[in-house]
């Protein structure tokens, strides 16, 4: 039994006739038969009572209908779906803006799926935006075709206002980063804030006016009077690690440069980074696309 099989017999229920359904299909009736023996025989019950006008559906007939006819609709939109999924479409001609939290966190950032993207829609044009994940809830309330992602430690509610979906992608620990030839450095298996708090931090922040800290509360607080120094580019954020021999804190990531090494937190303070979109945004077959793109990056279920 194949979804072939089930629309054959979900159509001979819609006629209530194995002869007039053999002539729309466009099969022998003899074959249109042996398909239906073949099911009712592999599930062991009677679809149909047969009858000299035709055919009239059983009480396990009636139920192997309703469920047939959801396996048919659900397998067209995967066919769908996925022939979407690699046609190419130069006709569209949008523009989507993605927010993500900022850019110092390149392995979070989806520069491959865009690229993936555009294979698709190679006239689809796509600009990130950095916001913090107030900013870009509200960003995404004042034009919700926005799709957006953002990165707390925080819980966050599945639906967090009116027609915003949140779906969460992946959760990463925070961990204390130091320069591979940093000696202090290579003491640590693992290491506590309060003990992190004693050395001097720096604080990578990009190109963003003030320093956006993923911590709790708590642990901002905490580490905050340490962090003594302030930088925008990564050649200076690894300058910094290297000869002031200092700390930083950040998502641990299993292709860290070799200049670097990953010390973990005694204390656990996952973050996990959310997709974030409006339901309006899904009207978008681009925008819909590029979120899926997205969701199937990060292995979670598609968008139908």
């Amino acid at each position: 039994m194949n979804t072939e099989h089930l629309k054959y017999i979900l159509e001979i229920a819609s006629c209530e006739s194995i002869n007039q359904a053999a002539e729309n299909l466009n099969f022998q009736r003899q074959y249109l038969s042996k398909v239906l023996n073949n099911v009712e025989k592999q599930l062991g019950i009677t679809i149909f009572e047969r009858n000299p006008k035709g055919v009239v559906l059983t009480n396990e007939g009636s139920y192997f209908v309703t469920q047939a006819e959801q396996i048919v609709t659900l397998t067209d939109k995967l066919e769908k779906h996925f022939h979407h999924a690699t046609a190419v479409y130069p006709e569209y001609k949008d523009a989507i803006t993605c927010f993500i939290p900022n850019f110092t966190t390149p392995h979070l950032t989806p520069f491959h799926i865009i690229e993936e993207f555009q294979k698709q829609f190679p006239n689809v044009k796509i600009s990130l935006l950095t916001k913090s994940g107030t900013e870009i809830i509200s960003a995404i309330q004042e034009n919700p075709t926005t799709p957006g992602t953002f990165l707390t430690a925080s819980p966050i509610e599945d639906s967090i206002a009116e027609n915003i979906h949140v779906r969460p992608l992946k959760q990463l620990p925070l961990v204390a980063v130091a320069a591979a030839n940093n000696p202090v450095a290579k003491r640590y298996r693992t290491i506590s804030l309060e003990l992190l708090k004693q050395y001097d931090l720096v604080s990578y922040d990009g190109e963003l006016e003030q320093p956006r800290l993923l911590f709790p509360p708590s642990c901002k607080k905490l580490l905050q009077e340490s962090v003594k120094y302030h930088v925008t580019t990564t050649n200076l954020f690894y300058g910094m690690l290297e000869q002031r021999q200092c700390f930083s804190v950040a998502l641990f990531d299993e292709n860290i440069n070799d200049r670097l090494i990953q010390i973990p937190l005694e204390e656990t303070v996952p973050v996990t980074l959310y997709l974030v979109y409006h339901q309006e945004a899904l009207r978008s077959f681009p925008t819909k696309a590029f979120l899926n793109k997205v969701l199937s990056f990060y292995r979670k279920p598609l968008l139908l």
